[in-house]
């Protein structure tokens, strides 16, 4: 079996490592991988990728401006996706995120190709995405041989409007290390520092309890466009001095395993690795409760807890009691280590080859 994965690009992010995790589990299984990205970009990638995956990069497209210069790109991606696959010849292809998604299905038409697409967040809330790739996406994810969402909403929500087939899978948990029992009194929060994650409630939730817990300090590991606005909010709020800006880190577990409370106060979200990967390393986890992904991992005062999406007073409450109770911390984390066995990789990632095993086969029927 050989299998074409096409993404955009291989930085930092959470559809990012799931692929790149799928493509050295699939190796791993003696399939033949070939991953590409569409980006034209020649960065090296953030994830590290089993040494016989076949790693591809599209060439940059000629530099597009307008709107006939982004339409000219993008039909140049499409050309060279099918260039790629009538040399690859695969078995089946699985696409990630809306608009890479889009430009495979119309680069695999007449090619008797099976394709497998999959949604990295809740279509429903994320509306940045341009309306003409929104049609496209209705339009075509019918013709996928099978769509992948992350969360029953997310799924509920494709079938209803691309009247499309779709399985729910949610995303594995990697390996991690041994949790630590020794905790910092450290506020954690990770991801793209962007608007969909938050991180400016974070703040003003933080400012809100910092004078009354003098010890604790909060830490951010993440890089993305608001950077600036943000250090710039933390410095207007008074906390420039207890917030620690991380950057971007490989080493990510080890931050987990040091927090005392992990919180992520996204407005939206698919299925948050951050949420996923904290709760592993047994750190007592706040979140959002947004439309879709926490609360398929979090049962609310039981392994970890849920505040409303946007509701700065709620998530300031659920710190103050947090930072001021370690016996309930210590309880929300043990209970929260049982994802390592809810979401074990080896499990999870063969139902990814199950379900890529199954459109192959079905194209030949």
């Amino acid at each position: 079996m050989k299998v074409l994965l096409v993404i955009h690009g291989l930085s930092a992010g959470g559809a990012e490592r799931a692929m790149s995790e799928l493509a050295t589990f699939l190796a791993g299984r003696g399939w033949g991988v070939v991953l590409t990205t569409i980006s034209g970009t020649v960065e090296p990638d953030f994830y590290p990728l089993d040494p016989s995956v076949r790693r591809v990069r599209l060439a940059n497209p000629a530099p597009a401006s307008g709107t006939f210069g982004k339409i000219s790109a993008n039909l140049q991606r499409i050309r060279a996706l099918r260039e790629l696959l009538a040399h690859e010849r695969p078995h089946v292809v699985l696409s990630f995120l809306e608009t890479t998604n889009v430009l495979c299905l119309l680069a695999v038409r007449g090619l008797r190709v099976p394709i497998v697409v999959a949604e990295r967040t809740d279509p429903a809330q994320h509306t940045t995405v341009p309306a003409p790739w929104r049609l496209a996406r209705q339009v075509l994810y019918r013709r996928a041989s099978m769509v992948v969402a992350q969360t029953e909403a997310a799924g509920a929500w494709l079938r209803a409007q691309c009247h499309c087939a779709v399985t729910i899978l949610a995303n594995a948990l990697r390996p991690l290390p041994p949790a630590s029992a020794a905790r910092e009194p450290l506020l954690l929060s990770v991801g793209r520092l962007d608007p969909a994650k938050g991180f400016d409630l974070l703040l003003e939730a933080f400012a809100t309890v910092h004078r009354d817990f003098p010890g604790w300090r909060l830490a951010i590991v993440g890089v993305g466009p608001l950077a600036g606005n943000l250090r710039t909010r933390a410095a207007t709020l008074g906390i420039e001095d207890r917030v620690e800006w991380a950057g971007q880190r490989s080493d990510v577990e080890a931050w987990y395993a040091r927090a005392a409370i992990v919180a992520q106060a996204s407005r939206f979200e698919g299925f948050p690795n951050v949420v996923l990967e904290a709760m592993g390393m047994g750190a007592a986890v706040i979140s959002t409760d947004c439309r879709s992904g926490p609360r398929e991992l979090i049962t609310h005062g039981h392994d970890g807890w849920l505040v409303p999406v946007e509701d700065v007073p709620s998530l300031a409450a659920a710190l103050r009691m947090l930072m001021s109770d370690a016996v309930l911390r210590r309880r929300l984390g043990a209970a929260a280590m049982a994802v390592r066995n809810r979401f074990e990789a080896g499990r999870m990632l063969g139902s990814w080859e199950q379900i890529l095993a199954a459109a192959s086969a079905s194209a030949k029927t």
